[in-house]
């Protein structure tokens, strides 16, 4: 399906500062040769394909599509053909329904990560950890004796993880999380999770990169520390997780999030 353009609108594009979007010339399109179903998809992908080809790559698209301070176009008809106008409405709800999407994600992030993406809250962040985490005790706990190579290869990462994430937790979550207490149950959670974190880290972990790999000795250990980081990062999900969302702002949460983003990456860096 070929679509023409109308002259008129076509050189005002060459000219005018206002965004545009890459279908509002489909308004326009004269009446196709051969008459389609408005519902067919296929229709409505050629139509777009002849939009997008004619649009896709201009100036006045890009800044439409990237700037959540202009409106988004809206559309005015001019050609009369029903098929084109309800195909038209149809691709114009679809597209403005991605633009809000896009707003909403521009404004609602406070910052980006260049190297991660879009920036998370500090809660997200340790829930993320906890789930890469798992995952690698689990792949470890897998493991047998035979592969040497795979259990030392996989202790390395998991050592880093655990190292880090305890890390930013303990010079910046917990401490926040702590100051913001206002209970006994407060405190006696933020003491318990430095103990946790001894236990795990600082003795099991400990221990197990001192184990020959090739052990059954090792396997033991595995499990052990495994069982320690779920059970962690269970009570932490469940119980401190939840409070401190109740005793800090969501603005206080995300400010954590960058520091804590920042930090670990400093440390995973001084680690490899």
């Amino acid at each position: 399906m070929q679509a023409q353009l109308n002259p008129v609108r076509q050189a005002s594009h060459k000219h005018s500062d206002e965004p545009q979007c890459f279908f509002a010339d489909l308004l326009t399109i004269q009446k196709p040769r051969a008459r389609v179903q408005p519902w067919s998809f296929i229709a409505v992908r050629a139509m777009r394909a002849a939009l997008m080809e004619e649009h896709m790559q201009t100036l006045t698209y890009q800044r439409a599509r990237m700037s959540a301070l202009k409106p988004f176009p809206t559309p005015f008809f001019v050609n009369d053909d029903p098929i084109v106008r309800v195909t038209a409405i149809a691709i114009y709800g679809h597209d403005l329904h991605l633009w809000r999407r896009k707003i909403r994600s521009s404004t609602s992030t406070l910052s980006t990560n260049p190297r991660k993406g879009l920036a998370m809250d500090a809660i997200a962040l340790l829930k993320k950890d906890h789930t890469t985490v798992r995952g690698l005790l689990a792949e470890l706990e897998s493991t047998t004796a035979r592969g040497v190579k795979t259990r030392i290869a996989l202790l390395e990462k998991i050592a880093s993880e655990i190292k880090a994430h305890a890390s930013i937790e303990e010079e910046i979550f917990y401490p926040a999380f702590k100051a913001a207490g206002k209970k006994k149950e407060d405190e006696k959670m933020y003491f318990e999770a430095l103990e946790e974190h001894r236990a795990a880290g600082d003795l099991v972990l400990n221990d197990l990169l001192g184990t020959d790999p090739a052990s059954e000795k090792f396997s033991g250990r595995a499990k052990v520390l495994n069982e320690l980081i779920k059970h962690h990062a269970g009570e932490e999900e469940k119980e401190m997780f939840p409070r401190a969302k109740e005793l800090l702002s969501k603005q206080e949460l995300a400010s954590l999030g960058e520091q804590m983003a920042a930090r670990k990456e400093q440390l995973l860096a001084a680690m490899a």
